[in-house]
């Protein structure tokens, strides 16, 4: 069990950025209790597309079997995941090895425009008004998969207003 609110602020601010994501703790439908076959639905057809490589449908594919897990700080399992924790986990079904936090995995891959993005790219947030902070994986042009610390893992879109205030930008690490 981790006592984080034991730590100092200074100190909790630190190990944040170097163990995992900041909070996004938006509540959205997709996610929220009835809200998964729409989740669901989504992903079922981001996957279906035919130019899909294989390499996203298996992230695709994994990300779902991830729907519903509990956030946890820190969290690098089914019983709880953080949003950095998370995508590490789903990007290793495509052979891909990628830094357990945030920050570092905004520095991998090559930028994407969100005109051109593509199901398994990866899209970063500010929700902490410093930086990097929050990691989701792109489903289809609006929607992501990710790990929120209000809901766990959901679906959420872009076009929200708190995702679009605090969209930063969006990363291929996938061919």
């Amino acid at each position: 069990m981790m006592y984080r609110h034991a730590i100092p602020l200074s100190m909790g601010i630190l190990t944040l950025v170097l163990q995992g994501c900041l909070p996004a703790s938006r509540t959205v439908t997709t996610g929220a209790a009835g809200g998964y076959s729409e989740a669901r639905r989504t992903l079922e057809q981001s996957r279906a597309l035919p130019s899909l490589g294989r390499d996203r449908r298996m992230v695709l594919d994994e990300a779902e079997t991830w729907l519903g897990t509990p956030y946890q700080f820190g969290g690098v399992t089914r019983s709880g995941v953080d949003c950095s924790g998370f995508v590490c986990n789903v990007f290793r079904v495509a052979d891909r090895r990628l830094p357990r936090n945030s920050g570092e995995q905004a520095q991998v891959g090559s930028s994407v425009n969100p005109a051109q993005v593509l199901p398994g790219d990866l899209v970063f947030f500010n929700t902490s008004g410093s930086g990097v902070s929050h990691v989701g994986i792109m489903v289809d042009r609006d929607s992501f998969i990710h790990a929120s610390t209000s809901s766990g893992v959901i679906v959420s879109r872009l076009s929200e207003s708190y995702y679009s205030s605090h969209f930063l930008f969006i990363k291929r690490v996938l061919n």
